[in-house]
């Protein structure tokens, strides 16, 4: 390889959920060439097996979702059916639990079984934007964390789930020994305000696992918890293509912000990232320069693929 060879660099610059990214890119046909020669030349090692615990990459994407979802939910006046008070409502985080020992359920069969058909029943009641984790108890069992914007009385999220659990025999492990078939399977935190509302839910989606709880599952539950960790509605999925090069009039926004701690920067080799609220992107940046990033939001909102 020629060590003398140049590269041509250039900066762009898109503006995401949590704020603004800047990032250099090679420019460079012969850089590409090294790139693809290098993956044929490097055997890519197999991911390993599922843990536990999510991978640094999953997380990220999992975080991106979280974000997306929290920037197009809005915040309004929702009527209690139970107690026919209105209050304000944003987002929804539901825990799905299994109300009897999973025993000899492998992690797939739950999937199938439990969470796919839930889904689909909370879609006919409104439920277009979401996102779920799995997680592993310390006692073996499955269960799901469960993110969405559409408001859905207790009783069917409940009702639906459990109905659920009755198709492979949880149901009935929960009646031998409560003597009913109404456990209380589904628990529901309703995020209000838009301030602390990605804090609350990555206390949630996000942790780390707990290595204590972890040693003390058997190797025979880690290697059953193997499969699909989280996924999000399609919509979460679309790629923001709103990446612009940098140009002096956005370098001195950005240096003006950074100026006045309006906000939190993050620099590496190859990018910075700046992190500031939609009050501090709208004060900042006029409409002209965050047009292609709300017509990006506009798609994921309106399922527009």
């Amino acid at each position: 390889m020629d060590t003398t060879q140049s590269y041509d660099t250039a900066i762009y610059y898109k503006f995401i959920p949590a704020g603004l990214v800047v990032w250099k890119e090679i420019v460079s046909t012969y850089e590409s060439k090294y790139k693809s020669q290098y993956c044929r030349n490097n055997k890519i090692t197999a991911k390993p097996t599922y843990a536990g615990e999510i991978t640094a990459g999953a997380k990220k994407r999992l975080r991106q979702s979280m974000f997306l979802l929290s920037k197009i939910a809005t915040v309004r006046k929702v009527r209690n059916p139970a107690t026919g008070y209105y209050s304000n409502f944003k987002l929804a985080l539901q825990t799905l639990t299994l109300s009897a020992p999973q025993e000899n359920i492998p992690d797939s069969t739950i999937r199938k079984e439990l969470l796919t058909p839930y889904l689909r029943g909370m879609k006919r009641h409104g439920m277009k934007n979401y996102v779920w984790k799995s997680e592993l108890q310390s006692n073996g069992n499955l269960h799901f964390h469960l993110i969405t914007d559409c408001y859905i009385p207790y009783h069917l999220m409940r009702d639906y789930w459990n109905k659920q659990q009755s198709r492979i025999g949880l149901l009935e492990r929960f009646y031998n020994n409560h003597g009913h078939y109404t456990p209380n399977s589904v628990d529901v935190r309703a995020i209000k305000k838009e301030a602390g509302a990605m804090a609350y839910l990555t206390k949630y989606m996000l942790k780390d696992k707990d290595k204590n709880k972890q040693t003390r599952l058997s190797d025979e539950y880690l290697q059953r918890h193997k499969g699909k960790i989280w996924d999000c509605s399609t919509n979460l999925k679309i790629k923001n293509t709103t990446s612009e090069f940098l140009t002096q009039q956005v370098d001195c926004i950005l240096d003006d912000m950074e100026r006045k701690n309006r906000a939190k920067v993050f620099t590496d080799e190859y990018f910075s990232l700046y992190l500031f609220t939609d009050k501090t992107r709208q004060k900042f940046f006029s409409p002209e320069l965050t047009k292609g990033y709300d017509q990006y939001l506009h798609r994921v909102k309106h399922h527009i693929y």
